[in-house]
């Protein structure tokens, strides 16, 4: 049901203003390639990137549940056409030359493939996950994921138990300052968490998550859901069955 039956794309693509009526304008949430955008609340400003961002939020009892593949983190609103081209392949997931998608505005591509060439190597103790953008922005398993490596989307991927395992990137060079954003990745969720919690897949602390609500928070459940804070609060839902 949902995200709870498979692997599932998952994109939101931030335009930098509040979203209107008209559902051809604005910032975005997207399933599998299709639109599910249903709302947009107030704001609009500037990303910062100035402290640490984890790939499944460090908090206790609000963490994702699941498995997260192919992490991607762009620096401007990509189009509905480069959204349904991330979800229909996979196949140029090294190779940033062959696809109009991986130029500069690509700041981060995290595949979880734990591959040695790169300089992976995955274990219980913290451990060096690979960006294979052109910025390097590296990151670290925390609290044993790199033991919880599972079969993903393409290749491997991270299993999160949804209590304190995570991915810690530092600073992401590259992103600083910027008025759009893109976040995208593959995933897999255990379940929808019954409280009103939320099963966050990825976040910059105090800054904006990418994630679903909980079954039973009271206004929106079961909702993806994107927030950024700048000098305002943008909050965007969209359908996930």
């Amino acid at each position: 049901e949902g995200l709870t039956d498979g692997m599932h794309h998952v994109c939101c693509a931030w335009d930098g203003q509040t979203r209107s009526s008209n559902y051809g304008e604005g910032s975005s949430l997207y399933v599998d390639g299709e639109e599910v955008t249903v709302g947009t609340v107030d704001g609009a400003g500037t990303v910062s990137t100035t402290t640490n961002t984890p790939i499944d939020y460090a908090k206790i009892g609000d963490q994702m549940a699941g498995v997260i593949d192919e992490v991607k983190i762009f620096n401007r609103e990509i189009t509905d056409n480069e959204v349904k081209v991330e979800y229909l392949s996979n196949s140029n997931k090294y190779s940033k030359t062959l696809s109009t998608l991986y130029d500069d505005s690509l700041v981060l591509m995290m595949n979880f493939d734990n591959v040695s060439d790169i300089g992976e190597s995955y274990s219980t103790s913290d451990s060096v996950v690979v960006d294979v953008s052109k910025y390097g922005n590296n990151g670290t398993t925390k609290n044993s994921l790199g033991g919880s490596v599972v079969e993903g989307k393409s290749g491997k991927s991270f299993d999160f138990d949804g209590s304190d395992d995570y991915v810690e990137i530092d600073n992401i060079d590259g992103a600083d300052g910027i008025n759009e954003l893109t976040l995208t990745t593959w995933i897999n969720l255990d379940s929808y968490v019954i409280s009103g919690d939320e099963n966050n897949f990825i976040s910059k602390q105090n800054t904006y998550k990418f994630s679903v609500m909980g079954s039973g928070y009271v206004n929106h459940p079961k909702k993806l859901y994107f927030a950024l804070w700048t000098d305002s609060v943008t909050e965007i839902f969209g359908t996930t069955d």
